[in-house]
């Protein structure tokens, strides 16, 4: 996809491209949607997600995930929280599901964070097509540039063998 656009008022003129994949649901196995990401504060994320959790974020913490699923640049000491939906997985019950999921970061090609593989909490899920997110903290000691975030996603109730996908979605890190 190619998107061109100009400036009426300055004649600027600007452009961007991204390859889109579009995969055949029919025959194609285990699949991910594209990431959605979010931006949040310390502390919005704590309030999120900590153990005595206080509700959501102030209208002033509040993230836009469309802005920073375009943007895609977020600041050391923030949380970067993302999702995906998972296609073509055997999921015969919930008893019976076995998916895992891993994220991975990347810096320079090299790998600076990998969470542990973690099952996919189906509870309240559309079994056909079930969300996955989670979160990673963006530490004060990384270094300004472009990451890659992976996710992997494991199919282990696939007859045979396991049955692997995997998404990633390129982002900067800020000051």
């Amino acid at each position: 996809m190619r998107v061109a656009l100009m400036d009426k008022v300055t004649k600027e003129v600007g452009s961007a491209n991204q390859f889109v994949e579009v995969p055949n649901l029919k025959k194609s196995g285990i699949l991910l949607s594209g990431i959605l990401l979010e931006n949040l504060s310390m502390n919005a994320w704590q309030r999120l997600a900590g153990p005595a959790s206080t509700g959501s974020p102030t209208a002033a913490e509040r993230p836009d995930p469309l802005q920073d699923t375009s943007s895609r640049r977020f600041k050391r000491g923030t949380v970067l929280r993302f999702g995906s939906e998972i296609y073509n997985a055997k999921l015969p019950s919930l008893q019976q599901a076995k998916i895992t999921l891993q994220p991975r970061v990347f810096h320079d090609r090299q790998l600076v964070f990998e969470g542990k593989e973690q099952p996919l909490n189906l509870e309240g899920q559309n079994v056909e097509a079930p969300v996955y997110t989670d979160a990673v903290a963006l530490g004060e000691n990384l270094l300004p540039g472009d990451y890659v975030l992976q996710i992997v996603v494991f199919d282990n109730a696939a007859k045979g063998k396991k049955r692997i996908a995997t998404q990633y979605v390129q982002f900067e890190v800020i000051e």
